[in-house]
């Protein structure tokens, strides 16, 4: 989408680049209410170009920008995850799994990625003890990551 005209369309009020996931009780409900507490405000100073002097330009410079952020995003999927994506055809996308391996990914666990361990460790934790808080998984994720 980065790489085309429909680009614009991260600057649409409503626009999602995924859903909201709302879990049962009202935790979701208050982390989307407050991620999305300025986002009209912050949209309206995004949009600001439109009332430059030079917006066709200025417009023109912008796609140029979403298209090599959008490559930008797809070169480092392809480098880290080509033989996993659907989109790049991997050998070993989800649908060509048999369900075995489906079912032994889901207990996986990243120790090796300093960068990544930590959502790795916060997600087992938020599956073997739901009622935790974000705030104390993460708490509890980053002192068990940084011993």
């Amino acid at each position: 989408m980065l790489q085309t005209l429909k680009s614009m369309d991260v600057f649409i009020m409503h626009y999602r680049p995924w859903p909201h996931v709302f879990k049962p009780g009202l935790k979701s409900k208050r982390f989307y209410e407050k991620m999305d507490a300025n986002l009209a405000h912050d949209l309206e100073r995004l949009r600001t170009y439109e009332n430059r002097a030079d917006s066709v330009v200025y417009k023109s410079i912008l796609l140029k920008v979403f298209c090599l952020f959008g490559k930008g995003i797809l070169e480092s999927l392809e480098y880290t995850m080509k033989n996993y994506l659907r989109q790049t055809n991997g050998a070993l996308r989800n649908e060509r799994q048999e369900e075995w391996e489906r079912q032994a990914t889901k207990h996986m666990l990243s120790h090796n990625n300093h960068a990544e361990r930590p959502f790795a460790v916060l997600r087992a934790f938020a599956k073997m003890y739901p009622a935790l808080s974000l705030r104390n998984l993460s708490w509890l994720a980053h002192s068990l990551v940084n011993g």
